[in-house]
């Protein structure tokens, strides 16, 4: 694989993610064959059932249904049609420069190569750019503000030159509510930060898909347009955050280590609750504290601390024999 970042979520073990794509080829099956079969081939014990349902979650190649049983990305892509749109006429290039449009594609292009229905092979840029390589002829000609729509049917990928009046306005609220529920979901428990955003807009088509198995089987605007104000919520959340920091005044940055994972996870729900970040919830919370507490200098010299020592007990002298 030539680059991870659009299909990942976090670390993962990558000679395990590649067995599962394998042993997947053939269709969804359920995590207790998975396992049984990934933990022969790599001779290793410690692939079980939960390992192979942590692959899952991590690598946006992989989707988990609600029935249990894991599906490739690219096999529910089958059917449905991503759409690019053309700023500008260049003809005969073999490479298609993508960002979050065909996101979905270019993950799976970066595990294995999508084979063209006209003829030849597509895959990712070597030098890891976010865009689509194929051989000469590829790509139709169109013109700037017209759609490329690149579509998979039976494996086989092919591209048509779509006009934007194709696009229905129905059709594109549905996908955008769709996607953008399971988008803001992912975000939910991940924070959305720039590094992880492709990987969550996979993992949000994925799960767009297994709820609507015909979600894309039309054109649609491209994603990057379509899904602008959830892709770039952060943005405008990160300005409010750094102006409220700066509003406070001096700040100060510090890490937390040791803290128990029972108590990081209910400070994280509590955050969440709210609908602030764990680091926003901390300071809140400590510094509500710090008010309902005497000040240092309230508590008196440290000396002040210490208990007195306990008289002594006036007890009879014996007498000596």
């Amino acid at each position: 694989m030539k680059k991870t970042i659009e299909a990942m979520i976090g670390d993962i073990d990558h000679r395990l993610m590649g067995v599962l794509l394998t042993l997947l080829q053939d269709g969804p099956q359920d995590l207790e064959w998975l396992s049984a079969r990934a933990r022969r081939q790599l001779q290793d014990v410690r692939v079980d059932e939960y390992a192979v349902s942590r692959a899952v979650e991590t690598c946006t190649l992989l989707i988990g249904r609600p029935d249990g049983s894991v599906v490739r990305l690219v096999d529910a892509l089958d059917g449905q049609v991503l759409t690019h749109r053309v700023t500008g006429a260049h003809p005969g290039r073999t490479e298609l420069w993508s960002v979050l449009a065909l996101m979905p594609l270019v993950a799976c292009a970066g595990q294995a190569p999508l084979r063209l229905a006209s003829g030849g092979e597509v895959t990712t840029a070597a030098f890891g750019h976010s865009a689509l390589v194929g051989p000469p002829g590829w790509l139709p000609d169109a013109a700037p503000g017209q759609l490329l729509g690149l579509r998979l049917e039976g494996g086989l990928l092919s591209v048509e030159v779509h006009d934007a009046t194709v696009i229905s306005e129905e059709r594109d609220r549905r996908v955008r509510q769709v996607l953008t529920t399971h988008y803001r979901t992912e975000e939910w428990f991940a924070e959305d930060e720039l590094e992880a955003r492709p990987g969550a807009l996979n993992r949000a088509i994925g799960d767009g898909l297994l709820e609507d198995p015909g979600l894309l089987t039309s054109p649609v605007t491209p994603l990057n347009e379509l899904l602008y104000d959830a892709l770039h919520e952060v943005d405008r959340v990160s300005q409010f955050r750094d102006r409220q920091a700066w509003e406070a005044g001096d700040c100060v940055t510090f890490g937390i280590s040791g803290m128990p994972e029972a108590l990081c996870s209910e400070l994280s729900r509590r955050a969440h609750t709210y609908g602030m970040t764990l680091d926003q919830y901390v300071i809140l919370a400590l510094g509500h504290l710090a008010w309902r507490t005497p000040f240092a200098e309230d508590v008196g010299p440290w000396e002040s601390w210490v208990p007195d020592p306990p008289e002594p007990l006036d007890h009879p002298r014996m007498r000596s024999v």
